[in-house]
């Protein structure tokens, strides 16, 4: 990567009687347009904009240790505000090191705007350092792929206006990601200060028609279920997702990445369905459905245990999403409402009927795993998970990264607040949680913040912990320990009868304290009760819990595993 002194000396002076320079003017629409925090990773074809944030006061620039993790901070900061996260890089591996977070964004639909330095102008297809111009890498040609919107900044005078353009277009319609290549030399371009009415959005209309139907389905139905995604999350989906559930009387199933977004504590939760999913949903479902409700979901695999025909109603399937090529995708549907989860759930609460007699619902139930032991000299995972949730209030943010201990927090974990838990499951990135929760922290400082990851994600991602030293907060890294590569070595087991092993050499302890955090060890059940709230929650800085669990204790349910293995099985037959 460049050094921040890399083209330099294409950089016009700071101040001039022609104009203002471009780099400020980014900047101050920027703070104009509400922005108080960005993210990045510094370098020399990005070294204007980061020159112009010296004489910003209303932003805050929290510089991170790789971009992909500035991307999945930014994309968490703007889940948790309504706002759109801001990312800064620099040019050549600045750029594709931001891939995976930038195609995590798109595909969890999380408006980000990501501006990523180039060498100038007059240098492109000479072979400049780190070039990513359309003639050399055509980073702008790669990222068309994975967001709503990419594009070249080529002159000053189009600057700001570009600028607006990619923070409507993130969080209009369906939220995303958006790329915008910023030369060196147009950062540092005289440019007149343009004054600018821009505004990108998406309306909805709402057919009655359509709305009355889905009404009288839910009115009429004998089991209806409403399968809720994180598409709820936003505005006040949530809220008028409950609305509808107890006016309707209607049971809800949350999809993984929706946990949350229906209270799961609450008289009509089922927990979730897909992975990590609880007997009670699956049970429900294999007593058949007459109507279902489904709302922000894609219908991907991991919300439908590979697709499975249970969530095929008999009578009427009402698909709400904000994004209309989601609608009929993977399943066949009846009525199509495209929208917002809040603008259409809410019309629904308003013409339900007068409250109906209440509906009898099995409440949510997890797998018979025992809870109060250990295997061997390690606490088992579900133990691990309970004792944590008796220290931490109510209002903690728990970020989750990918692995098994994805699997057992959806099973475990309670979260009763649409803001409660976070999961980039539509790319499904190891290492996420990390950049995630040090996003979360930046938004709401106030609030506890618990990274729950596993040790192989630690390897990938343990440079966040620094970040969060580097700044003084007080991040909790729940490290699910097993020493291995889990879900893996399990998927090779159930599909292949054997399997390759997978170790995870790693000193959890070593390398935190290494990085300047905190590190307390957890072996059996009752050491981290003992510890006691204040242990987590009153240190300053990052704190790692080493939390060695069982290396054989496993979930029953695993429907992704029987999926590949049919297909393995499948293909085999037709060699």
């Amino acid at each position: 990567m460049s050094s921040p002194q890399q083209h330099l000396a294409v950089v016009a002076p700071h101040t001039a009687a022609l104009g203002v320079r471009v780099a400020d003017q980014i900047v101050r629409t920027l703070a104009d347009s509400g922005v108080r925090t960005v993210f990045g990773v510094p370098g020399g074809s990005i070294s204007a904009v980061y020159d112009a944030l010296l004489d910003e006061p209303r932003i805050q620039v929290i510089n991170v240790r790789h971009e992909c993790s500035a991307v999945f901070a930014a994309a968490a900061f703007a889940r948790m505000t309504g706002s759109v996260g801001i990312v800064l890089t620099t040019s050549g591996p600045g750029v594709t090191n931001t891939i995976t977070g930038i195609a995590s964004a798109f595909c969890d639909g999380l408006p980000i705007v990501v501006i990523g330095g180039e060498v100038p102008r007059k240098n492109f297809g000479r072979g400049a350092l780190q070039e990513g111009s359309p003639y050399s890498l055509n980073l702008v040609g790669m990222l068309k792929h994975v967001t709503k919107w990419a594009s070249e900044v080529t002159s000053g005078d189009g600057a700001v206006s570009a600028i607006r353009k990619a923070m409507s277009m993130a969080n209009s319609g369906r939220k995303g990601p958006v790329f915008l290549s910023l030369p060196l030399d147009v950062q540092g371009e005289l440019a007149p200060v343009p004054r600018l009415s821009l505004n990108v959005e998406s309306r909805f209309e709402i057919d009655r028609s359509s709305l009355d139907a889905a009404v009288q389905a839910l009115v009429t139905a004998k089991r209806p279920m409403i399968l809720a995604g994180s598409g709820c999350r936003w505005d006040k989906g949530a809220e008028v997702l409950r609305q509808v559930a107890e006016r309707y009387q209607v049971p809800v199933a949350t999809t993984p990445k929706g946990k949350g977004v229906f209270p799961e504590t609450h008289p009509l939760s089922l927990g979730i369905f897909g992975h990590g999913g609880h007997p009670s949903a699956s049970e429900y479902l294999d007593a058949g459905i007459d109507v279902l409700l489904a709302v922000g979901t894609s219908f991907g695999d991991a919300a439908t245990n590979s697709w499975t025909n249970k969530l095929k109603p008999s009578r009427c399937s009402i698909h709400v999403d904000i994004d209309s090529s989601q609608v009929g995708r993977n399943y066949q549907v009846d009525l199509g409402l495209v929208g917002s989860a809040n603008r259409i759930l809410g019309a629904l609460a308003e013409l339900a009927p007068p409250l109906r007699p209440t509906r009898e619902v099995p409440s949510r139930r997890f797998f018979s795993c025992p809870q109060d032991a250990t295997d061997g000299d390690r606490i088992k995972p579900q133990r691990a998970l309970w004792e944590l949730q008796q220290l931490m209030p109510t209002s903690t943010v728990y970020t989750c990264d990918i692995g098994d201990h994805m699997m057992w927090t959806l099973h475990f974990l309670t979260v009763d607040r649409p803001d409660g838990f976070m999961l980039s499951s539509g790319l499904a990135a190891m290492g996420s949680s990390l950049g995630m929760a040090l996003g979360v922290k930046a938004a709401q400082p106030d609030r506890p913040v618990v990274a729950i990851c596993g040790d192989g994600t630690l390897g990938m991602a343990a440079m966040d912990i620094a970040d969060a030293v580097a700044s003084n907060r007080r991040v909790i890294y729940f490290v699910m320990n097993d020493e291995r590569y889990g879900m893996v070595e399990s998927g090779h087991e159930k599909i292949y009868g054997r399997t390759p092993e997978f170790p995870v050499k790693l000193s959890i302890g070593e390398l935190a304290r290494g990085l300047g955090a905190e590190v307390l060890t957890v072996q059996k059940a009752g050491d981290l009760v003992a510890l006691g709230s204040a242990a987590l929650l009153e240190g300053k800085g990052p704190l790692v819990l080493d939390v060695q669990i069982s290396k054989t204790e496993r979930l029953p349910m695993r429907p992704r595993f029987d999926a590949l293995k049919d297909v393995i099985n499948a293909t085999t037959r037709r060699n």
